[in-house]
């Protein structure tokens, strides 16, 4: 596995305690999801308000020490003061204590922190600043932070350009072990208002794979949702057809497909297409929310269908709160080979109840 979350903040309509359903460890109700502040994009965003609480945290799956970021961030404006400044990216242990931070600055530049040998974690001190602003505010910005709390070593990268590389300067700065968790914060002026930071496109990737294991460069997260019954046996909640009971902006737990304790053939849809723009994909990603009825077993597995291969997904023992249950698929299984955008067109969606 290379790319290990990719979130286009589009499924949970713009009720901030949707980002908690199986997806996130934790979210203040001051960052929530909005409409996109451009005025030309119809699609929702990730909001960090003003106060040092308005978070969101994510758990890495498996522990590691080299986690790449990427993301598209806009302000509302520049930070005022350094009390108003929002950390893009801060990295955190086991036990939720912060590693290090990167924040955006008063006049547009970036700053990384870290936590210093011999120190107490928690503590992060300044390492590094860009030479100059990178930033601007009301506009949308790609930024890639990759770490590698080994070396330790911390790169930065703007709209595909290198802007702060930080290595040989941390010889005071010992291995702070691997990366639990990842978490995005607001400003932390208790006095007053501040701009607004907001992000999109959002996705981590790790080292530990053999495709998009290192900068991945500019990329868009698309939320593409079912538009056709291919085939299955599922039971729908109302009417006859499945896609439309699944394709919403917002999980609806009044309208569903369901499936008996003794399994019946494994429902098929059919995906929206990508827009003609794409000129390559790095990956999919499926979200299906989910839950079992009762205390008996329930087990979903969801796989990709491309071709006359799947690319099957994790064997799910559901619960009885709904949840998102998240697979990756880097690869065509079809062809063994990166994803095209007429492959993933021509793709389907499968959920099988496996018990």
């Amino acid at each position: 596995m290379s790319i290990i979350h990719a979130d286009s903040f589009n499924l949970y309509g713009t009720d901030y305690r949707n980002l908690l359903e199986g997806v996130y460890a934790e979210v203040d109700n001051q960052a929530d999801v909005v409409a996109d502040p451009d005025g030309i994009s119809t699609q929702n965003v990730m909001r960090y308000t003003e106060g040092f609480d308005t978070l969101l945290r994510w758990v890495v799956p498996t522990p590691t020490d080299v986690i790449g970021i990427a993301a598209r961030w806009w302000m509302s404006a520049l930070p005022a003061a350094n009390e108003q400044r929002p950390l893009i990216a801060s990295w955190r242990d086991n036990d939720n204590i912060e590693i290090g931070y990167v924040t955006i600055d008063t006049t547009g530049r970036l700053s990384l922190y870290m936590s210093q040998s011999g120190g107490s974690f928690g503590t992060p001190t300044l390492v590094g600043t860009t030479t100059s602003p990178v930033i601007t505010a009301e506009g949308w910005w790609h930024i890639e932070i990759k770490m590698d709390t080994t070396t330790p070593r911390c790169q930065i990268k703007v709209e595909g350009n290198s802007v702060l590389d930080e290595n040989a300067s941390w010889t005071n700065h010992a291995s702070v072990g691997d990366i639990y968790q990842i978490q995005w914060e607001g400003h932390d002026d208790a006095g007053g208002a501040g701009p607004h930071a907001y992000q999109k496109d959002l996705v981590v990737w790790d080292d530990a794979g053999s495709v998009n294991n290192d900068f991945l460069g500019k990329v868009v997260v698309y939320c593409q949702r079912p538009d056709a019954d291919v085939s299955g046996a599922w039971t729908q909640s109302t009417g006859t057809v499945s896609y439309s009971l699944l394709d919403n902006n917002e999980a609806d737990t009044l309208t569903y497909i369901s499936a008996p304790s003794t399994p019946p053939t494994a429902e098929v849809v059919g995906m929206e297409a990508l827009p003609t723009t794409v000129t390559s994909v790095l990956a999919v990603t499926t979200w299906v929310h989910a839950a079992k009825s009762d205390g008996g077993t329930a087990t979903l597995q969801n796989s990709i269908l491309s071709g006359t291969a799947s690319d099957a997904g994790a064997d799910n023992e559901l619960t009885v709160n709904e949840i998102w249950w998240i697979d990756v698929s880097e690869l065509d299984p079809n062809t063994a080979s990166a994803w095209a955008r007429t492959t993933v067109d021509a793709s389907s969606l499968q959920f099988d109840r496996t018990s």
